[in-house]
């Protein structure tokens, strides 16, 4: 991913001037943001769902159990990157925490799983995410002020360096990016036991062309 990427709004769409690279050094701590979750996130079993305006009120759903995942190489990643792929997840969200060498967010994710057995009821998930042993972190395309914009999550990709090192990179729709410098790849995937129905499922330009 080379090159500055375009600013994204509230609603996700490129703006008409390219924006470059921010550290997000001090930019998403939570003592100077006042990002309340990142705190927590620092330990995601004390995590707690907190309602939101964009967010449903959750519900347990007994039928399907929490989902833990532990990455701890690219094709760990490639595995996390397709639970997560279409979750949601709002600016003031996300935290680099760079005294503990950590980037953590919460997420609303699609359940794909599910929706591989059911059609028409989906779900979605509460989780938390955290990237471990980050070096440096940076934005582009993306507003930092605008903290209640909800971000889409395409996928999480991983970049080699000199082994075992390397970018970690997070790519939301309309071309927004947050970029992680990593010592290795270690990263979690945890629901947090909040869920709900939904009766929308993500669509992508592939599934178009292929039904076409």
């Amino acid at each position: 991913m080379g090159g500055a990427m375009h600013g994204v709004g509230h609603s996700g769409n490129r703006g008409t001037k390219p924006q470059a690279a921010k550290s997000l050094a001090g930019i998403l701590q939570p003592v100077d943001r006042g990002l309340g979750c990142a705190d927590v996130l620092a330990s995601l079993s004390k995590l707690t769902y907190q309602a939101s305006p964009a967010t449903p009120p959750p519900r347990k759903l007994a039928s399907m159990k929490d989902l833990k995942l532990i990455a701890l190489d690219p094709e760990d990643l490639r595995v996390l990157s397709c639970h997560l792929q279409d979750a949601v997840i709002r600016v003031e969200d996300m935290a680099y925490i760079r005294d503990e060498m950590r980037f953590a967010a919460l997420a609303s994710r699609f359940d794909w799983e599910c929706a591989e057995r059911t059609a028409g009821d989906y779900q979605r998930r509460r989780s938390g995410v955290r990237f471990e042993r980050v070096t440096g972190a940076q934005v582009q395309g993306i507003d930092l002020q605008q903290k209640d914009a909800v971000l889409a999550l395409l996928a999480i990709t991983f970049e080699p360096a000199e082994v075992p090192s390397g970018t970690l990179t997070l790519h939301f729709a309309g071309g927004g990016a947050v970029r992680l410098q990593v010592e290795c790849v270690e990263a979690e995937l945890r629901d947090l036991g909040a869920a709900w129905s939904t009766s929308v499922k993500p669509k992508h330009a592939s599934d178009e062309s292929s039904t076409s």
